[in-house]
Parts: structure tokens; sequence; C-alpha cells
């Protein structure tokens, strides 16, 4: 039988698991889209001058986002079970899109429109690893949810409420919705609405899991079309 202590210890490495798959999965896309163009330049010796330094701006940036990529990879796998050595300042905005740009290639593949309209002022302080990890199962969930839909998008917005120390983070799609005599078990470890049964509902219940440790709680509603997952942890201003 595991102990508590252990228990977390071990969802919290199960998210880890599953999401460094998701960054190595970006990062070989990277590394593709990079061997790409430099055989291209190998090949074509008559490449204008202009072409070339698009081939190599293009390259910049590659080389950019897999830093960036290792950077993630880096700081997930850190010991964070001190809470005071994981607690971190962050930009929301810029947290929240280092987390989409993660989830390129599921968001490519589905082609859905991913909003972030997070104002670029709101910062906080929380336990960011445990954050990058909910808010990417929860966007990752969003984007899969949207895939189906018409319009394929993606709304994210945030707000701190201080009379209660709390970050809100709204995560909007435009998927079917969640049916209310389903709602509770799409945070189930076996449930999953996909026809493909890999990984059947292990990233919603993990999240929620880690969630409620820190404290925080999560609410769906459905308005007007659209699904609203509200994320409420506790966060500091300072």
């Amino acid at each position: 039988m595991v102990e508590p202590e252990n228990s977390d210890f071990l969802i919290e490495r199960a998210m880890l698991g599953e999401y460094s798959a998701c960054l190595a999965h970006e990062l070989r896309n990277i590394i593709q889209t990079a061997w790409s163009k430099t055989s291209l330049l190998r090949e074509d010796g008559n490449s204008s001058q202009d072409q070339f330094r698009k081939c190599l701006d293009g390259l910049d940036n590659d080389f950019q986002r897999m830093s960036s990529i290792e950077k993630h990879i880096i700081s997930l796998f850190k010991d964070s079970r001190d809470s005071a050595q994981e607690n971190q300042r962050i930009q929301v905005r810029q947290f929240v899109s280092s987390i989409t740009d993660s989830l390129n290639h599921l968001i490519y593949k589905t082609e859905v429109s991913v909003v972030n309209n997070i104002e670029s002022t709101l910062e906080v302080v929380l336990p960011s690893t445990s954050c990058w990890l909910i808010f990417a199962n929860f966007i990752a969930n969003a984007v899969d949810a949207a895939a189906d839909s018409a319009d394929k998008c993606v709304h994210i917005t945030a707000e701190y409420v201080s009379q209660t120390s709390v970050l809100k983070l709204m995560i909007i799609d435009s998927g079917a919705g969640v049916p209310g005599d389903r709602l509770e078990k799409i945070y189930q470890l076996s449930y999953s609405s996909k026809s493909t049964p890999e990984n059947a509902g292990i990233g919603l219940s993990l999240a929620k899991r880690c969630l409620e440790k820190l404290g925080g709680s999560v609410q769906y509603s459905r308005i007007t079309s659209r699904s609203i997952f509200c994320i409420s942890i506790p966060a500091n201003l300072r």
C-alpha cells in the first residue's frame, strides 16, 4: 500500500513523465524542421541571398525554441518536494505562453486556434512546477475538445482575486461540452470520452489531484456554446 506522502510524490512524477514526453515530442519536431532546412540549403545551390537569409532566420528561431524547451525539461525535474523551493514569481501571460508553446504539436495537429488574453501586467507568486503541469493538462484537454468543433478555438484569460489571494485561470473552448452526468467522471483515472483508450483519463485525474493538494479547485460551466474550466489556486502578489 502506498503511503500518503509517497502517493503525492508518485502523482507528481506521473505528470512529469507525461509532459516530459510531450516536450520531447515537440523537441523532435523542431530538430526535424531544422534538418529539413539545412538539407534544403545543402541541395539547392541556386538559392538567392534573400532565401538563404530567411532560412538562417528560421534556423535561429528553431534553436531558440529548442533552448526554451530544454529549460522547461530541466525545471520540470527539479526537486519540488519543498514548496518553499518551488514557489516562484511568474508573469502569468508569459507562463501560459510557454505552456502553449510546449503543446505546439497538438495545436498544429488539431488546427485549433489558442488565444492568450491574459494581461501582461499580471504577476503572482505560486508553485510554478506543479502549476505548469496542472495548466498544461487542462489546456491540452481544451484543445482536444475544440478539435471536433466548427470554430476550433480556445481562449485563455486570468485574474487575481485579492480578497481571497487566489489566481483564477479560465480556459474557454468551443467543444461540445461535458454532460452533467459525466462531469465527475472526467476526473476518474480510467475514464475517457475519446475513441482511443491510450492514456485514458490520466491527465485531468492527476491534474485535479495535484490542484487539490495545493488547496486549489476547478469549476466547470457552459455558456453560449462554450465550455469554461475555471482553475482557482492560492497565490500571492509578492
